[in-house]
């Protein structure tokens, strides 16, 4: 019985020298044999034609369901009439402020409506003298002017007005642009609030936002349209589909990840902002042939990925892999000089790795390699 390690190219010796490993074979004796018995192997497999791409995500509010509102003009509110968790329709007015600047603009249109009355008066006047040859033409132009720039006058104070809202007397109500529900309320009875004070948030959370974390090795298989779906524990047996509908431009420099993102119809309320989800994305895109393995039968040795092929009853080669996606069902794809159907060890690969190197690697390698 005989446990042989041999380099990926057995007709290149360097390859050995590049993994900084040496070849040898180990003859059977006891430990040999209590190893051999503990083996288990499994057959190369063809990877699936459809990419099961697995990632985590992050659930998020639509952006484009979001309302943050602020006060149209300065003043004191008077009045709330939601809070936080409310549910409000569009129109529904969530506060009453009263405020010194819609009182005055109410008072500008008002003066200017009066000065229209008398422009008007005055233009129908002169016309009469006109007629009568007591009075020009050119003041009755110049009455007419006055009456235009005076409807002028009142049409922009009366837009600026509405960009306020509801007006009465000198308060005006904010009301929420949208449905959806009240998650952050700043606004306090009594307080000033200015421009820039954002008062209420208001979010539709009918469509849900996922945030996915592609691998930049797997990015290359995601397009637009692709479809995704996701599960997780705090949904139960629930399971959620959406499309892909935007892809980062660039990978994030930390995580080697690229953002994709998913919409999500959330009718039923089941999701929630900043929840965890799995997420897998199915892809067709076409790409290299590859195999896959176990993820127990890959080894590490001096920075060398390898997995151990039967190639006898009692021989076991190790070859030099490079490793591709994961598969959901904790397997890896490989590449490599590797056959659909050969056998490669799982079960006791790691031990088969110490006892068949640890002259090359050294007593400590599978420490410095993470414990595989």
């Amino acid at each position: 019985l005989a446990l042989l390690w041999r380099t990926l190219d057995r007709d290149r010796s360097q390859a050995g020298d590049e993994a900084g490993l040496d070849v040898r074979e180990a003859h059977a004796d006891a430990i040999g044999r209590r190893l051999v018995a503990g083996l288990r192997t499994v057959a190369v497999e063809r990877a699936p034609k459809q990419r099961e791409i697995g990632a985590i995500a992050t659930v998020r509010y639509d952006a484009t369901r979001i309302a943050r509102l602020n006060p149209r003009a300065e003043g004191v509110i008077k009045a709330l009439h939601v809070d936080i968790g409310s549910r409000v329709e569009v129109g529904t007015v969530l506060a009453q402020i009263e405020s010194a600047a819609v009182g005055e603009s109410q008072v500008r249109i008002a003066t200017a409506k009066a000065r229209l009355a008398l422009a008007r008066k005055q233009v129908a006047r002169l016309a009469s003298l006109v007629a009568e040859g007591a009075a020009s033409q050119r003041a009755v132009d110049e009455a007419q002017g006055d009456v235009r720039e005076a409807e002028g006058e009142i049409a922009a104070l009366v837009a600026q007005q509405a960009l306020i809202g509801k007006t009465e007397g000198r308060t005006y109500g904010i009301e929420s642009p949208i449905a959806g529900v009240v998650v952050t309320r700043t606004a306090s009875i009594g307080a000033f609030v200015d421009h820039d004070d954002v008062l209420f948030e208001v979010v539709d959370t009918s469509v849900m936002w996922a945030e996915i974390e592609v691998p930049e090795l797997d990015i290359g298989a995601v397009s637009t349209g692709l479809t995704v779906t996701f599960r997780s524990e705090a949904l139960g047996d629930h399971e959620l589909t959406g499309t892909v509908d935007y892809i980062a431009p660039e990978v994030d420099a930390h995580s080697r990840t690229v953002l994709v993102r998913a919409a999500l119809d959330n009718a039923h309320g089941l999701l929630r902002a900043n929840m965890f989800v799995r997420a897998e994305l199915h892809s067709n895109a076409a790409t290299t042939p590859a195999l896959v393995v176990p993820r127990a039968a890959v080894q590490v040795a001096k920075l060398v990925s390898m997995v151990f092929v039967q190639v006898a009853p009692d021989v076991y080669e190790g070859r030099r892999v490079t490793l591709g996606r994961s598969l959901r069902d904790d397997r890896i794809e490989v590449r490599g000089r590797l056959v659909e159907g050969e056998r490669v060890v799982d079960r006791g690969a790691f031990l088969l790795k110490t006892e068949t190197l640890k002259d090359s690697i050294g007593a400590g390698c599978c420490a410095d390699d993470g414990g595989k």
